[in-house]
């Protein structure tokens, strides 16, 4: 398991499906429309994510 907290290794990464999120930090990754970063954002609304299978 990688533990970045960076935003460069996309291991957090979640489809957002509801909600909003806050940036708290730059990702160092171009995300697709509706797809976040869980180490760099906090929730500002409650959310609802789904996370991948892999």
């Amino acid at each position: 398991m990688v533990s970045s907290r960076g935003g460069y290794c996309g291991c957090c990464k979640v489809r957002l499906i509801d909600g909003e999120v806050e940036m708290v930090q730059d990702s160092l990754l171009d995300l697709p429309e509706g797809e976040i970063l869980t180490c760099c954002t906090k929730p500002k609304t409650h959310i609802e994510i789904e996370i991948p299978e892999e």
